[in-house]
């Protein structure tokens, strides 16, 4: 599901906790800037990801709503739930 970044604050409640997050690109020909994991801390979603390569993975200081608003060629995210492995 795509979700432009002025509707994430009113649709992050749709969101879960290990939900695979990929924000979505600006740029002509990239459809994926980034990509990370749902967490929420302190009732905040935020971003579990690794901001550069080779740099340990962490957890994003702004909530998600916030870092894909502030970060220049990103303009949305795209939702996807893994499902539980089939019995």
């Amino acid at each position: 599901h795509y979700i432009p970044a002025p509707d994430i604050p009113a649709r992050e409640h749709l969101i879960q906790d290990g939900d695979i997050i990929a924000a979505t690109s600006t740029v002509p020909g990239l459809d994926i800037a980034h990509t990370g994991i749902a967490v929420r801390r302190g009732g905040v979603l935020r971003l579990l990801h690794a901001p550069l390569v080779g740099s340990h993975v962490q957890l994003s200081e702004d909530s998600l709503a916030d870092r894909i608003r502030r970060i220049d060629g990103q303009d949305g995210i795209m939702v996807a739930r893994p499902l539980p492995p089939a019995r």
